[in-house]
């Protein structure tokens, strides 16, 4: 194996954690086959299952929270402490990744911007919940627990901004 074929083997393999940095053959490849690549090899495709995958854990959570915790009796957690307002965001947030999800399969670019915004969002809300603020998390390891945000963050900016471009491209071409 040649040293360029490895190179080009790392970059890929980095693409998600470098999200801003676009291969233009990969987004002419995704603008020409946009009508007739799969759902997993497409941009809209995948950005609508991580849309659809974020929506659904985020409305879990919320529900999670709201009825399995409280009915335990988890310590720190009741309604008049804030928690109610917290799962009734996480189900608000839930619902708006599915929509725009949705939005951006049918080729809403815009809609590919508010999905990168309300991840970047759900990112630093999701830290800031779970550091222990409002729940409490054994040990409070926030510095795991922000660079899992953060590694989760750059995966969804990669995903929705590749969607984004694709569908700028399509644009362009039109």
């Amino acid at each position: 194996m040649g040293a360029g074929k490895l190179r080009a083997g790392r970059r890929k393999w980095l693409d998600w954690l470098l999200w801003w940095k676009l291969d233009p053959e990969e987004l002419r490849r995704q603008a020409e086959g946009y009508a007739t690549l799969k759902m997993t090899e497409s941009a809209r495709g995948r950005g609508f299952l991580l849309a659809a995958l974020s929506g659904v854990l985020n409305a879990v959570a919320g529900a999670w929270v709201a009825i399995v915790a409280v009915s335990i009796g988890w310590p720190g957690i009741g309604v008049g402490e804030g928690n109610v307002l917290i799962d009734c965001i996480l189900l608000a947030e839930g619902m708006a990744f599915v929509l725009l999800g949705c939005l951006l399969y049918r080729g809403a670019a815009w809609a590919a911007i508010g999905l990168m915004g309300l991840s970047t969002f759900d990112r630093v809300f999701g830290a800031a919940v779970s550091n222990g603020h409002f729940y409490p998390l054994p040990g409070r390891h926030i510095e795991l627990l922000v660079s899992v945000h953060m590694l989760i963050w750059c995966v969804c900016m990669y995903v929705f901004y590749v969607a984004f471009r694709v569908e700028r491209e399509r644009g362009r071409a039109a």
